[in-house]
């Protein structure tokens, strides 16, 4: 069966295995992301997720701009992430931005609307 879903590029912490990030950002995607968008007809991918045939630079950039949507979570205030939403931003398609409650979000992008996370890192 073919997967008609529309795709869903995932920006987020990687984190080392078993590490503190690895850990939110799979418990994020497994509990919170993953339902939302196989609700709405999205298939989400992260990075770590995608079957790559050429660099992994290369092939994030080409989801960051010719994916239908972006969920990024700024949690963590990873440097990648932002480096990631940034493309993004620049390719000026549908991005939702998600981030931990008890963090606040960076001046550049504090007119963003973001959602908060109930989560503990």
């Amino acid at each position: 069966m073919a997967n008609n879903k529309k795709k869903c590029f995932v920006i987020c912490q990687i984190g080392e295995d078993n590490s503190e990030e690895r850990q939110h950002t799979d418990d994020v995607m497994e509990y919170i992301i993953k339902p939302a968008t196989d609700e709405c007809g999205y298939d989400a991918k992260r990075s770590i997720d995608l079957k790559l045939p050429t660099t992994i630079t290369n092939e994030i950039i080409i989801e960051l701009m010719e994916a239908p949507l972006v969920i990024a979570d700024i949690s963590g205030r990873n440097p990648n992430v932002f480096y990631e939403l940034a493309i993004r931003h620049f390719a000026n398609k549908a991005t939702i931005q998600i981030k931990n409650k008890s963090e606040d979000i960076p001046f550049d992008i504090n007119d963003q609307s973001t959602i908060d996370l109930w989560i503990a890192l």
